[in-house]
């Protein structure tokens, strides 16, 4: 069949990082699409020939990807690709949701081997969450295999994956997810040994450096220039320690050299979360039926009656805790995004989403204090963008803002109101937190009109269950 031909300038090229030498993903009549270089495309072509692609897409380690019915001029082959929406990043996963990204590495790896190919990356920017589907979509870091012991990307694992994890699992969780946040300030290798191993630190920190640097190069030889490796000065000398060096790697004999995904795959699964508890993950702890949350007239079954109402398709919800909400009106609507800034709920969230399959994306999120993965990016990286929907929820949220946190109510709802596209729903709870007593000053009324500052009011309710809540359902002015 003959292809239809695509010129450059009728197609939206997608934001990215850097420039992909195999290609270049691009958005035409609201389709994803790869665009393969002529130089790579019997590469890529021998992996749908082979079998692999198919593999890949039966296990959904992969976007669905086919070969489409379209080229270009310098691409004679052109992919397409399952879109992915919302994206979340490496930022916005908990605990569980970055072992599950290093373990899609693995076994896309292994099977990979299988047909003579590897990844030349495993950084963390090219997993995606399909909903609770970790998936790879980066085809372009496809590659032929040079050696049938050694992967490439052993090194890259442990920075982008297991040194996080074994930091969050110490309880360091802020600095472990900090180390996940951008790929050009990744922690190092001496970096990780000295948080690691507190001794070291006595040692000038140059020689850890070289250490590291002299055992990456013996375990890495093909990612070297080796003229410019420093190990003596007299070249002959330095080629012959080399050439030595490297015929003992290429029988994996050196440490670390050869590579066993098995192996990889039982450290990752031996990584505990640690034990500590959160302060929101036992929020429906004493819940044994949740039934119960959504009978008729319920607060739930009330939320649940106004979004069929007002026809909502796409929900984003602020605080949403375990996800319980989320998965009944996941049955409802066509979209919805379930974060809370608690790690432990949003791992709860996330295990019930895989078990049950309910069609939500969970992210561990904190509105007010987000995580970017790099200020210097397009704006469709922002969350504001990526998680902006019909609706917004904030349900049980404002108190906790307003008194327990001090926000400003302008900065509250200035917050929000960027991530909703038409409605907010949200609750008022006139006895504050504790109902200790509230300020003067916290009210309905006071409430009410900063509410009309940016939202059309639809709808004002009082919910009574163990207390007194007040929805509040606004269209944007």
């Amino acid at each position: 069949m003959e292809k239809i031909k695509l010129k450059i300038n009728e197609v939206r090229k997608v934001d990215g990082w850097n420039t992909d030498p195999v290609g270049f993903p691009f958005i035409y009549k609201e389709k994803l699409f790869r665009a393969i270089s002529n130089n790579y495309h019997n590469e890529i072509k021998y992996l749908f020939e082979s079998g692999a692609i198919t593999e890949l897409n039966e296990k959904k380690l992969i976007p669905f990807t086919k070969i489409s019915e379209y080229e270009m001029e310098d691409y004679e082959l052109i992919l397409e690709h399952q879109i992915i929406s919302p994206i979340t990043y490496s930022t916005e996963w908990s605990f569980e949701m970055c072992k599950d990204a290093a373990l899609t590495i693995i076994r896309l790896n292994k099977i990979l081997f299988k047909y003579g190919y590897e990844t030349k990356d495993a950084h963390n920017q090219n997993i995606l969450f399909d909903k609770y589907y970790p998936q790879f979509i980066d085809i372009g870091s496809f590659i032929k295999r040079k050696n049938n012991k050694y992967w490439q990307c052993k090194d890259e694992l442990k920075i982008f994956f297991l040194y996080p994890l074994k930091m969050w699992s110490n309880g360091n969780i802020q600095l472990a997810r900090k180390s996940l946040s951008e790929t050009a300030d990744y922690l190092h290798r001496y970096e990780y040994l000295l948080y690691k191993y507190s001794f070291l630190r006595i040692f000038p920190t140059r020689f850890i450096i070289k250490y590291c640097y002299l055992t990456e190069v013996i375990r890495n030889l093909s990612k070297f220039d080796l003229d410019k490796i420093f190990i003596a000065k007299n070249a002959s000398l330095k080629r012959k320690i080399l050439k030595f060096i490297h015929k003992i790697s290429l029988f994996g004999l050196l440490p670390h050299n050869s590579v066993n995904f098995n192996k990889y795959e039982k450290k990752i699964n031996k990584i505990k979360k640690p034990n500590i508890s959160t302060l929101w993950d036992s929020y429906y702890k004493n819940i044994k039926n949740n039934k119960e949350l959504f009978k008729p007239c319920s607060r739930f079954d009330i939320i649940i009656q106004f979004i069929k109402e007002f026809h909502i398709e796409e929900v984003f919800e602020i605080g949403g805790n375990q996800g319980i909400l989320a998965f009944e009106i996941s049955k409802i609507v066509k979209k919805i995004v379930c974060s809370d800034y608690d790690d432990n709920a949003v791992d709860i969230m996330y295990k019930s989403a895989k078990k049950q399959h309910y069609n939500i994306t969970p992210v561990l999120f904190d509105i007010l204090h987000p995580i970017y993965l790099c200020q210097n990016y397009a704006d469709s990286f922002k969350p504001q963008i990526r998680f902006k929907s019909q609706t917004v929820l904030a349900l049980a949220l404002s108190h906790h803002l307003l008194l327990g946190q001090k926000v400003p109510i302008e900065f509250m709802f200035e917050t929000i109101i960027k991530y909703t596209k038409e409605y907010l729903f949200i609750e008022f709870m006139p006895n504050g937190i504790d109902r200790s007593g509230v300020p003067e000053w916290y009210n309905v009324d006071w409430f009410r009109h900063h509410f009309l500052n940016y939202f059309e009011l639809l709808v004002e309710r009082y919910i009574v269950t163990d207390s007194i809540r007040i929805l509040f359902i606004g269209r944007k002015i």
